[in-house]
């Protein structure tokens, strides 16, 4: 390791990271800091900022940390650029693929909307909406609804512009009810009963279905509730089934460090956006990068990739940071 009274001016630090970046040595402040403090300390102190040391190098800060800064000339170019490649230009969609710019827009503008009319789009014809209901669209999705057996009333029904379609269309929801055929479902409370409950349990299990608490929470909702109103909760109405509660809890993965390094390089060699740490999906992924590595950052070094192309620290500045550890007051790239 270079002592640190090799460093005695700006041109010593530029010199050995030239050389570092020769050498093929990250340039990232976490593994400068491991491999060489001397220089990371020489650096701050010369520079005050790290990221002005790499650029008085020629180095692009931006893209050794991975960390976005982003300006409202930016925002908008890749605004435009997400529209030519046809991406559809609603909030939600473009979060699922760049959350750093809808944060960013939402920052710089206020709201997502005011960001899309600075970049010449017409926001309201943006919006995600689903085709015009007419009169016989309608009437086959109350009927679709009402044969499920839910119960067919404004409030359970979904989708929810179903209510508001009606009564434009009909006048009144009930009067929608009345031409689908359905009237007589309207009020009908949920027949459920401790028998009943367990017979929608076997049932699944014949079927194959899963019958483990968070799958049935997500596919029916009624027969969840009407296990904790009758039995006092879903493993007790499994035991009434017959069905060990054990024996139909979803398993969940084994992560060990092979199986975590190899599901980071194939993200990145898939090309998978990164994302906000926290939203890297499946959580356990990141439970067992922490768990096996100490930190999603080192799990991703080890696995020789990018950590910027695996996942970020949200930054109260950008929406996006990364490296490491948070709170530790390191000197971040500006």
């Amino acid at each position: 390791m270079t002592g640190q009274k090799e460093y005695r001016c700006r041109e010593d630090v530029v010199r050995r990271l030239l050389q570092r970046e020769l050498e093929g040595l990250s340039l990232r402040t976490t593994v400068v800091k491991m491999d060489d403090r001397p220089l990371y300390v020489a650096a701050v102190r010369h520079f005050r900022i790290w990221g002005d040391a790499l650029r008085a190098a020629g180095v692009d800060p931006e893209s050794i940390s991975g960390r976005r800064v982003w300006t409202k000339e930016r925002v908008i170019r890749r605004i435009r650029e997400l529209e030519r490649r046809g991406v559809v230009m609603n909030v939600k969609s473009v979060g699922r693929i760049d959350g750093g710019l809808a944060q960013a827009a939402r920052r710089l503008w206020g709201s997502w909307d005011k960001a899309l009319a600075v970049a010449g789009f017409d926001a309201t014809n943006i919006r995600r909406q689903r085709p015009p209901w007419t009169r016989a669209s309608l009437v086959r999705a109350i009927q679709a609804h009402a044969a499920s057996g839910a119960r067919v009333t404004r409030n359970a029904i979904r989708p929810r512009s179903i209510g508001k379609a009606a009564e434009r269309l009909f006048g009144s929801f009930d009067a929608a009810l009345e031409a689908a055929g359905v009237a007589q479902q309207r009020n009908l409370p949920p027949q459920w009963s401790r028998a009943k409950v367990e017979a929608a349990i076997q049932s699944r299990v014949q079927k194959r279905e899963p019958v483990n608490c968070m799958t049935v929470i997500k596919a029916d909702q009624g027969l969840y509730d009407a296990a904790r109103r009758h039995h006092g909760g879903w493993n007790q109405a499994l035991c009434a089934a017959g069905i060990d509660p054990d024996s139909v809890r979803a398993v969940r993965r084994q992560w060990t460090r092979e199986s975590v390094t190899e599901e980071l390089r194939r993200r990145v060699t898939e090309g998978v956006q990164p994302t906000c740490v926290s939203s890297i999906r499946p959580i356990s992924l990141v439970k067992a990068c922490r768990r096996l590595f100490g930190s999603c950052e080192a799990a991703a070094l080890a696995a020789g990739v990018d950590p910027a192309k695996v996942g970020y620290f949200r930054s109260q500045t950008n929406g996006l940071r990364w490296p490491g550890r948070r709170g530790r007051g390191d000197a971040r790239v500006r």
